[in-house]
């Protein structure tokens, strides 16, 4: 059992130190969250439960899931969540807390203020990404993202700070933050049967959120302006929002083979991207995305060998002419990309190849393994032995 978990009782017996992660808005399932941090901290030893929306109570990945209510009105999420959150991550009395929503900052000040230890998880560039939400009108965009930085300073109290990337601005403490990457887990990559690349369907692969920020319109009407002698089919495996945009796609792809898959569990993305031949991640210039030297499903595509189809934002485009695994298209143009998407398919052993030096990038560089390092570190520096001399009240 590695250093940090264990802390002495009044009896001077030990014990394994307790972690409850907790968020409001990620489903239980969520990869970074579940599969890659709590799941990692629980097979080293860790004593770790989830809080978040679930449907029921129950142990996933070595990790004890507690259902937390999903509310979708945003003005319900921010007057209830909070309070009940605080009152579900005490009742679980842990050594050390650490939570994902920037809704909940306010309980990481109170649970500060109560004398534990706490981690704030960015996920985003809060901030910035407010500034391409739809659903806050557009004047109040500046304010509602100035607000929320100043809100996020509230970290530089806080034990410690997990940041997905460096390009997340420097208001938070440097002294205490980490930057843990959300690369795929190297054990994730022989979960399925991969088909031999030139074996495979004419698939064409979307995995993630589907929104207008991410170019569900411009997938769909690149698949109408393909020859049909291709066969390609596009398969869209996450949620749509707003809820209307599916039935949109459904509309505009008329004439083209697009299914619309809904939330796939981690199994079934191991399943489609073993078919795949060619990955999509056709953001738009949002200010969150032209911050992201890389994107989670890019890594997804990398590490099954499969070629992708990026946009062209500098940081992106950087990131996968190093590495030689993917295929520029300017943003917003559904003809580059049904062109590139023909190529990929008419080429396939430059195809293979090209999916293969992203395959080798992930498993020498960009995986989980050498991420999750990190993590442990931040936790055993929080959770060491001068900060563990009695056990937690």
């Amino acid at each position: 059992m590695g250093s940090g978990l264990l802390f002495a009782t009044r009896e001077n017996e030990r014990r394994v130190a307790k972690i409850v992660h907790f968020t409001s808005l990620h489903k239980a399932h969520d990869p970074r969250i579940l599969f890659k941090e709590c799941r990692s901290l629980a097979q080293h030893g860790y004593e770790v439960t989830l809080i978040a929306p679930h449907d029921r109570e129950e142990s996933l990945a070595g990790v004890a899931v507690r259902p937390f209510p999903r509310r979708h009105n945003r003005l319900a999420q921010m007057l209830f969540n909070p309070l009940q959150m605080l009152r579900a991550a005490l009742a679980e009395r842990a050594d050390l807390y650490h939570f994902h929503d920037p809704q909940l900052l306010p309980v990481g000040v109170a649970l500060k203020l109560l004398g534990k230890r706490v981690i704030y998880d960015a996920h985003e560039d809060v901030p910035a990404q407010i500034m391409s939400k739809p659903w806050i009108p557009r004047p109040l965009r500046p304010a509602v993202a100035a607000m929320t930085s100043v809100a996020e300073r509230a970290a530089h109290a806080f034990d410690g700070v997990v940041i997905v990337t460096e390009a997340i601005p420097s208001r938070m403490p440097r002294a205490r933050t980490v930057v843990v990457e959300n690369f795929p887990r190297l054990e994730e990559l022989g979960r399925a049967e991969m088909i031999p690349y030139q074996e495979r369907p004419a698939l064409v692969l979307y995995v993630g959120a589907i929104t207008e920020a991410r170019g569900a319109r411009d997938m769909v009407a690149a698949m109408r302006l393909l020859p049909a002698g291709l066969e390609a089919r596009l398969s869209l495996a996450g949620v749509c929002t707003p809820p209307g945009l599916a039935e949109e796609l459904k509309q505009a792809a008329e004439g083209a083979d697009v299914a619309l898959l809904g939330w796939q569990d981690r199994g079934q993305v191991a399943g489609l991207l073993a078919q795949a031949r060619v990955g999509l991640v056709l953001l738009r210039p949002t200010p969150n995305y032209l911050r992201a030297p890389r994107a989670t499903k890019l890594l997804e595509y990398m590490a099954a060998g499969i070629p992708a189809i990026v946009t062209d934002l500098p940081l992106m485009r950087e990131f996968v002419e190093s590495v030689g695994c993917a295929l520029v298209v300017p943003p917003g143009d559904p003809q580059a990309v049904s062109a590139a998407i023909q190529w990929l398919l008419e080429h396939p052993r430059d195809a293979e190849e090209m999916g293969e030096r992203g395959r080798q990038a992930v498993l020498s560089r960009y995986n989980w393994d050498a991420e999750s390092q990190k993590l442990l570190k931040l936790y055993q520096r929080i959770l060491g032995n001068a900060s563990a001399a009695t056990a937690p009240p």
